[in-house]
């Protein structure tokens, strides 16, 4: 193995004329104390035939370096001289047949600072949860909620807002970012395309006791077959899923329709403006107290609780408001207690019908909604109670009616 000492390293480099030859892969390349444009000179200009351009910096840098490079090509040689040239902090640029050498620029990174964003339309804690998808490795404020203590004093009902659990629990107002300035730009500018006013959906809804008659067998085929004769609406075979959808229709007409029909008799007509994602509940009705539990103290009395149930009108909608529908899960029920007749007679029953259901609508459609199905049925004898039942006169009574909910959707 035959080696290139510095000394011939030395001359070669200080002749201009001087001609380089290849260096073998089995030969080593060995230089000690030379800097770096000698070693850029040496690899590029004699080793590659490679013109090389640099700046003041990096002709002038007179840091020593010594290198041990064995069995290696020329082109190898010049990738190890170039990772070595950026480890000192110079740029290496190839373009073309040209090599570029440069000091990198150092920029002191910006510390990071505090930024205070007062929402405008959404709460922190949604700004915080779309926006952390973005801005992970940020800190924003934290809302956390703790569970209430279980016993707590009457007098302490209300949580001291100055307590640590009073603090955890109170409403936040302000979401603050930690990050650069450019950084805070970016987020200002997420937040303000996310921070704007949420869609509400205004609903009205009529709920009609609807009674059956003998050749339709749903309230929603009776419905269907009086607009059609009215309105001129073909509701087709829609209405034997307990759903039927009008589009664009004129509700003043649909409600003039119900009015004029016996069979339809209004029961409620509520009135709900709900923001997007949010449930709303309307009820109109009584709480009922009924016997609860029994519960047996040390002495061994025992004490019946009164519980309260509520009972009547209940309709709770939770809307979920897109571009072009919107989706309604809908939760209806009707209620009312009854005397207990069998069982436990001293509290009431209670009897309910309800529906849930989720279904997908548009903007200014009415829909129909039906299948709370109640039967009735009642059989009594009229006469003198000596007389044998079949002189006495039989009367037999049956009466079917069903709940169809009304409503009406409107984008707001």
């Amino acid at each position: 193995m035959r080696l290139l000492t510095a000394i011939i390293l030395v001359i070669t480099l200080l002749s201009s004329n001087a001609y380089a030859r290849r260096v073998e892969p089995n030969e080593a390349l060995q230089l000690d104390a030379v800097t770096l444009f000698e070693l850029s000179k040496l690899t590029f200009k004699f080793l590659n035939r490679q013109d090389f351009v640099t700046d003041d910096v990096f002709l002038n840098d007179q840091r020593k370096f010594s290198v041990n490079i064995e069995k290696k090509s020329n082109r190898q040689i010049k990738e190890i001289v170039i990772k070595q040239i950026e480890r000192a902090g110079y740029y290496v640029q190839r373009r073309g047949r040209v090599v570029y050498i440069s000091k990198k620029s150092f920029i002191e990174p910006e510390k990071p600072a505090q930024y205070v964003y007062t929402p405008k339309h959404r709460s922190v804690g949604y700004l915080r949860d779309q926006l952390l998808s973005v801005f992970k490795r940020f800190d924003f404020t934290i809302s956390r909620q703790i569970d209430e203590p279980a016993v707590k004093d009457a007098k302490n009902k209300e949580a001291d807002e100055n307590t640590a659990f009073g603090k955890l629990t109170k409403h936040a107002d302000r979401l603050i970012f930690n990050g650069t300035k450019d950084d805070y730009s970016l987020f200002k500018r997420l937040a303000n395309q996310i921070d704007v006013k949420d869609s509400q959906v205004e609903i009205r809804a009529f709920l009609y006791e609807v009674k059956k008659t003998a050749t339709e067998s749903t309230g929603l085929q009776l419905a269907g077959n009086l607009l059609g004769k009215l309105l001129g609406v073909d509701v087709g075979n829609e209405a034997q899923n307990n759903k039927l959808s009008l589009k664009m229709f004129d509700l003043s007409a649909v409600l003039r329709a119900f009015e004029g029909s016996s069979n339809f008799r209004l029961v409620s007509n509520p009135y709900l403006l709900i923001a997007n994602g949010k449930e709303s509940e309307f009820s109109v009705g009584q709480d009922v107290p009924v016997l609860g539990a029994v519960v047996n103290n040390n002495n061994g009395q025992s004490t019946q609780s009164i519980e309260y149930k509520q009972s009547g009108v209940i309709l709770k909608v939770l809307p979920k408001i897109y571009d072009d529908s919107i989706e309604l899960t809908i939760n209806h029920q009707i209620s009312n207690f009854v005397q207990t007749t069998t069982g436990v007679n001293n509290t009431p029953t209670l009897i309910k019908r309800q529906m849930n259901t989720t279904v997908l609508t548009q903007p200014r459609d009415l829909l129909l909604l039906g299948g709370l199905n109640e039967s009735t049925n009642d059989h009594s004898n009229d006469g003198f109670m000596l007389l044998p039942k079949f002189l006495r006169s039989n009367n037999k009574y049956s009466d079917n009616t069903e709940i169809v909910l009304l409503l009406a959707i409107q984008r707001v």
